[in-house]
């Protein structure tokens, strides 16, 4: 009997020091479209105040080696950003090595200066 395993494995990459901001999805800080992603990510304000959803920007430089949709692990001097971001927006070409978290508006946290990212892919391997 022959049986084919497969095997997932989560792989979590080096990390990299970037600088941090936050922005809210407005007209005046976004577009005519503030709640559609630069990805086509949809924003349900409802989720975002709820916190079931962690979206960040990135700045097009680090989109060259992160890509949309895929996940960030974040680790800072503060817990409220810490762990899993899905990168689903793109920052303003003047900008480099920044990460901008998305935030409801009656959110009162504040990143820290900068945030140590790490990088996630799924690599899948077989007996075959």
């Amino acid at each position: 009997m022959n049986v084919l395993l497969l095997l997932l494995l989560t792989v979590v990459s080096e990390y990299k020091i970037v600088k941090t901001s936050i922005y809210n999805p407005t007209e005046a800080q976004c577009d005519a479209d503030p709640t559609t992603t630069a990805s086509g990510a949809v924003i349900s304000e409802e989720h975002l105040r709820k916190g079931k959803i962690r979206y960040v920007s990135l700045s097009r430089d680090l989109l060259k080696r992160y890509k949309f949709g895929t996940y960030l692990i974040v680790k800072s001097s503060n817990a409220y950003y810490n762990g899993k971001w899905k990168i689903v927006d793109t920052m303003n070409k003047r900008f480099k090595n920044k990460i901008d978290f998305l935030q409801h508006l009656k959110d009162k946290n504040k990143p820290p200066k900068t945030v140590k990212i790490y990088g996630q892919r799924t690599i899948a391997s077989s007996n075959r």
